[in-house]
């Protein structure tokens, strides 16, 4: 599956450089005041007593948006890990919407019914490799298929578009004809179905940075009728693949797909992926999760809502849709690209840094420590550095660990299982 964010290489490019600001003069003791030093050796090691702050600040807050700067960092795959654990057994949590394909996550929960393949063993081919190809991301995994066996399980979903799983790839065309077939749909008969098809089944291995076919607008026509056989007064609205709704759903992120691959020549469009990831979340927080509480696990780039980079990123349709009812985190590092790297003074991690190896900060309640935070520097999407920062608007809650490193997907220790 290829990366649903920037290659490392790239981010690495992008995001050296200088991480100064303006220094927070005479703040120190003040932030140390409103941040905690976790006395934990390790983030799966965390107590529950620790993270009670964290769970003061969510409040009663329905969604919770976990956020990584960027895709592969053990430590943020660790801690949003304990997070997800302490939220489900804690905070009464009890979905997990992760950013992956919603066809290929309704696939891993159809092998768990259906031949008890746990999501350890699904997950790898289906969901981003940065979960699930590798020892950090699979405790995520790990977790959920733990809480199976429980009174409370947890509920997994994806909310992506197509992004090239074995399932999407594999299953998409032939599953969606044949639930066409069983309503006997007219559009079968559709002198451009053929065309349709061809095109449906490219869109599902995500073709980035490709020309549009030439039969684009066949496609699109085609596509319309498609949407009004599922998504005219659906008949059922569960996450399965005999579920109208879903199959609504599952539609739109083929739409999505093109808009993300083919609505800029040879360009990726975020804010067309973004758009129908957050109409997915919310049809399931709508829908099939209806009075559930839920946490979203996605990159900062699309969770973030105010202060995102996208007009309509992920973060930014909830936040529309659910207005105060979101608390979103963030982590952020002092040394990313080299352990020898030097903490800038005037950033935030340089304060967080004199507190330890692991610190947590919630936005301070009071405008005299808010007003010390805004001239400060903090390593936010893809750990560039953001001053004035978004800390208060894109998130609520800060993470601070002192060095990061990146994860190499094991893909032979992780098969794909079909």
């Amino acid at each position: 599956m290829k990366s649903v964010a920037c290659a490392f290489s790239v981010l690495i490019l992008a995001a050296c450089g200088g991480g100064g600001g303006s220094e927070i003069a005479g703040g120190s003791n003040e932030i140390k005041k409103a941040a905690q030093a976790f006395s934990a050796s390790s983030l799966d090691n965390i107590a529950d007593s620790e993270l009670a702050a964290f769970g003061n600040a969510v409040g009663d807050k329905k969604i919770v948006v976990l956020t990584e700067p960027t895709h592969g960092v053990a430590q943020a795959l660790d801690l949003n890990a304990r997070l997800i654990r302490y939220l489900h057994e804690q905070k009464g949590f009890d979905v997990l919407l992760i950013e992956s394909g919603l066809f290929d996550v309704v696939n891993m929960n159809e092998l768990k019914q259906s031949r008890a393949i746990p999501f350890t063993q699904s997950a790898p081919g289906r969901t981003y490799y940065g979960f699930s190809r590798d020892a950090h991301g699979q405790k995520i995994f790990a977790y959920v298929d733990q809480t199976q066996k429980t009174s409370k399980p947890l509920s997994l979903a994806g909310i992506e578009v197509m992004m090239e799983g074995v399932a999407s790839t594999g299953l998409f065309v032939s599953r969606l004809e044949a639930r066409l077939q069983a309503r006997n749909a007219s559009l079968l008969r559709d002198p451009e179905w053929q065309t349709y098809k061809v095109i449906a089944q490219r869109l599902t291995s995500n073709p980035e940075y490709t020309d549009a076919p030439v039969e684009l607008p066949a496609f699109k026509r085609v596509q319309e009728l498609v949407k009004a056989e599922f998504c005219t007064a659906p008949a059922s609205q569960e996450s399965h693949f005999e579920s109208d709704g879903f199959w609504c759903r599952a539609v739109h992120s083929l739409s999505g797909t093109m808009g993300y691959v083919w609505s800029k020549p040879k360009q990726l469009d975020y804010n067309e992926r973004g758009f129908v990831a957050g109409h997915n979340a919310a049809w399931l927080i709508d829908r099939p999760f209806a009075g559930k509480k839920v946490i979203v696990l996605t990159h900062a780039l699309h969770g973030f809502a105010a202060g995102s980079e996208l007009k309509t990123s992920t973060g930014k349709v909830l936040a529309d849709r659910y207005p105060g009812q979101i608390h979103t985190s963030h982590i952020t590092a002092s040394k990313v690209f080299d352990p020898n790297e030097a903490t800038v003074k005037g950033t935030l991690e340089f304060e967080l840094d004199q507190l330890g190896q692991f610190a947590y900060m919630s936005y301070p309640a009071d405008a005299a420590t808010r007003n010390l935070l805004q001239g400060s520097s903090v390593r936010e999407v893809n750990f560039v550095p953001q001053t004035p920062n978004r800390f208060g608007s894109a998130y609520q809650s800060l993470f601070y660990v002192r060095q990061v490193n990146f994860t190499t997907p094991d893909w032979s220790g992780y098969p794909t299982i079909y």
